[in-house]
């Protein structure tokens, strides 16, 4: 049956938050182990941080591992419940909104893929309307059902599929915040090779295009936990990014990007191949 994760995630969204808070524990125990089995993360910490010595990979590892666990009760919490449960049981911070609001302008919102990355969004989308790529097709009719209204709770001007280009770009030149997470391979017929961590990678060219054709503002969310645990959502405009050269506005992204995945790894997702069109994975 594809939908038991439905079912488990309505059970776990309805647990007291000390209950989910030791279901995080537990999963994080679990995902520690998966991460040592499958290799796929830690190839991707020695290659895009190759300073780091095997105690630290280790380290930052079990860190990651943390970080998934707590991140599941958060996509979890991100879908089944309210905005206003989101807003007063998640704590968290926003900074930058002003960007967001800048001008009669619409904003290309980057943001890289933490593992909390649909949780980033929902907290964003309670107070300011956002649109959305996302690929929605799963093989479980319930769990569908129920995805697609968070995603259209979440971001309210509307969530689409990648190939709705033209859609996109009315939001944009229409003033509407988008948006794009651009650090994925998404394929090398529709990249050009820009460092990542200063390793060649696919980069795909869709922001410097959605740029030029619609003229909006590009930001960078940047979503970290601090110290206190408090979720803080920091954006930040790219006033800086070259218009008129598409190579060195996206080496100037990728850059942007990896700075803000430096600072706080482990909350990274690192279970993606961002460098398979470069051969860097065994087959």
């Amino acid at each position: 049956d594809k939908d038991w994760g439905y079912m488990l995630g309505a059970l776990v969204a309805k647990m007291p938050i000390i209950g989910q808070k030791w279901l995080a524990k537990v999963i994080a125990y679990v995902a520690w182990h998966a991460i040592k089995k499958r290799g796929l993360v830690k190839k991707n910490i020695s290659i895009c941080l190759p300073t780091l010595t095997t105690a630290q990979q280790e380290v930052l590892i079990k860190q990651h591992a943390q970080s998934i666990g707590n991140a599941f009760i958060g996509w979890v919490n991100a879908i089944y419940w309210t905005d206003n449960m989101i807003q007063q049981y998640i704590p968290h911070r926003i900074e930058g909104l002003e960007y967001l609001q800048k001008g009669n302008k619409g904003t290309l919102l980057l943001m890289k893929h933490t593992v909390h990355f649909f949780l980033d969004a929902a907290i964003l989308g309670a107070i300011h309307d956002l649109g959305v790529i996302a690929k929605t097709k799963t093989r479980a009719p319930k769990f569908k059902s129920i995805y697609l209204k968070a995603l259209t709770r979440i971001h309210k001007t509307g969530c689409i599929e990648p190939h709705e280009v033209m859609k996109l770009m009315r939001w944009l030149k229409s003033g509407k915040t988008v948006l794009y997470a651009p650090d994925h391979d998404f394929g090398i017929e529709n990249s050009e090779i820009i460092p990542f961590f200063g390793v060649s990678a696919a980069t795909v060219r869709a922001p410097y295009k959605l740029q030029k054709a619609t003229n909006c503002n590009v930001c960078l969310l940047n979503s970290y936990y601090d110290e206190a645990g408090v979720l803080v959502l920091s954006i930040r405009a790219l006033d800086y990014l070259d218009k008129t050269n598409q190579n060195q506005f996206l080496s100037q992204m990728n850059q942007a990007i990896t700075e803000d995945i430096t600072r706080h790894p482990h909350e990274y997702s690192w279970r993606y191949k961002r460098f398979k069109s470069m051969g860097l994975y065994d087959t």
